[in-house]
């Protein structure tokens, strides 16, 4: 019998540098371009950064073909499209009252510590702020580690 497993497989080094030059361009960590794409942060993680010392060589075809739709350009529009706030508030209130700090919360997702604050109040924020808050929730790996999680991997900055 033939073996097929490799062709399930595509190589992953064309994208982690498409994911690398995309994040330069853009500025936005690795779980919000993970959340956008539609796949796990672990798995963006481990192919940028490689685990237990060790690089992804390949990826399965269906992650390469969600990482080629990132674009710098459609990441930069996000920050022009307004979204309803309510679902984003809600999730705020969860990283918060899991005790993840305001301020650390707030650069995360590049708002002020008032910023963010006013978000429980408005009936929209703009879907890259959406994006932002969502990454952080997800790529969090348990409420009681929340706070030591985004403030030894904060974003880069805008």
């Amino acid at each position: 019998m033939e073996d097929t497993s490799n062709h399930e497989w595509v190589l992953a080094a064309p994208f982690r540098a498409h994911l690398v030059r995309v994040q330069a361009e853009t500025g936005l960590p690795l779980p919000a371009l993970a959340v956008q794409a539609g796949l796990p942060p672990a798995l963006v993680d481990h192919l940028v950064h490689g685990r237990r010392g060790r690089w992804m060589h390949r990826i399965p075809p269906a992650a390469a073909r969600r990482l080629l739709t990132l674009e710098p350009v459609a990441l930069a529009e996000l920050a022009l499209v307004e979204v309803p706030a309510a679902p984003i508030a809600a999730r705020i209130r969860e990283l918060l009252g899991a005790g993840l700090a305001e301020a650390v919360l707030a650069r995360w997702c590049r708002l002020t510590p008032s910023g963010l604050a006013g978000l429980a109040t408005r009936r929209e924020c703009s879907e890259l702020t959406a994006l932002l808050v969502r990454a952080a929730y997800q790529s969090l790996p348990a409420p009681a580690r929340v706070g030591m999680a985004l403030r030894d991997n904060p974003p880069l900055a805008a």
